[in-house]
């Protein structure tokens, strides 16, 4: 049971549900702010929701006194099956004092989590070839000079 304020007022209801193909697909989008809809199945789990339609997956977790918040996916490409999965192994890491977004950051190979790593970024930007700028300056006289 949840405990009340310290102001003593009641408790903010959860907003915990667990989450099915039949839920996800009838839950409808907020009008005014992105709001997330928390796995009761999976901890850190949620599903985002915007006002845009967009619905995507999210783990939140703390690392230290930092909470972090990392992005699983769109609802379109990865399940929810899938995101328990991927929440569970980033959970594991957590679990073990790593903080998977902190060695993505500093380049680190991940295992199990989303994305790319250094490398595929790399090939992933377009390529510019490196020349100079150069402008064309056209004078135009005008009649009469």
């Amino acid at each position: 049971m949840p405990r009340p304020r310290n102001d003593g007022s009641p408790p903010r209801p959860t907003n915990k549900v667990h989450l099915t193909d039949p839920f996800i697909k009838a839950i409808t989008t907020p009008h005014d702010r992105t709001r997330a809809v928390l796995d009761s199945h999976q901890r850190g789990l949620a599903l985002a929701l915007t006002p845009a339609g967009h619905k995507s997956w999210r783990f939140t977790y703390r690392a230290g006194v930092r909470v972090r918040i990392v992005t699983l996916g769109a609802l379109d490409a990865v399940g929810h099956a899938k995101a328990r999965q991927r929440a569970a192994v980033l959970l594991g890491q957590v679990a073990e004092r790593q903080d998977p977004v902190a060695e993505w950051q500093r380049g680190a190979p991940r295992q199990g989590t989303v994305g790319h790593s250094e490398g595929d970024r790399r090939k992933l930007l377009p390529r510019f070839p490196a020349r100079p700028l150069v402008l064309d300056v056209i004078t135009i006289g005008l009649p009469g000079d």
